[in-house]
């Protein structure tokens, strides 16, 4: 007696046995070789759905940026230049990510090193000038307007990146205020 097991279009028989005579026709051709038949094309396929939080983070700090590199283009004045980095609280093992004008990362570097001189001394120490900074302030956001009305390029941007703030924040996303701060 024969055995004979058809999977998948192939036909196997048992160690030894013959195939039967009259088999059936679709076995026979799996043993011809097949013309190899170009591969299909397929159709791209696109899946839309709600964006997960990480998702929309990446692509508002993208946005953000395009525009903080056209505002450092734009801007005539490198002490407003906005950089954004990676940083690691002390004390902490998560990263965030902090965007400032150049001209606060100076002054936060020279009130460390201030504090860092005095402390052998015993000597106050060193504050940065807040009324110095909120004219920097107030300035950094002039420019940053005014270059928004010049250029509808950079204004774009803005309201792109205003737009995907607005969704991280309804999405649970929690975003830190400033310059250009997450």
């Amino acid at each position: 007696m024969a055995c004979t097991v058809v999977l998948l279009g192939w036909q196997s028989h048992a160690v030894g046995q013959p195939p039967a005579e009259n088999a059936d026709s679709n076995v026979a051709k799996s043993r011809a070789p097949a013309a190899k038949e170009p591969p299909a094309e397929l159709e791209p396929l696109t899946v839309t759905g709600p964006r997960t939080l990480l998702a929309v983070q990446r692509q508002m700090y993208a946005v953000q940026d395009q525009a903080y590199a056209l505002f450092n283009q734009l801007n005539t004045e490198d002490d407003y230049d906005i950089i954004c980095r990676t940083e690691r609280p002390w004390g902490s093992q998560f990263t965030h990510r902090v965007c400032k004008a150049r001209f606060e990362r100076e002054a936060q570097s020279r009130a460390a090193l201030d504090f860092l001189e005095t402390m052998d001394t015993n000597v106050g120490v060193y504050h940065v000038n807040r009324q110095d900074m909120n004219r920097k302030y107030e300035h950094n956001k002039e420019l940053m307007a005014d270059l928004a009305k010049t250029h509808p390029e950079f204004r774009d941007l803005l309201e792109k990146q205003y737009a995907l703030r607005q969704e991280f924040e309804a999405k649970g996303g929690k975003v830190r205020y400033g310059i250009g701060s997450n």
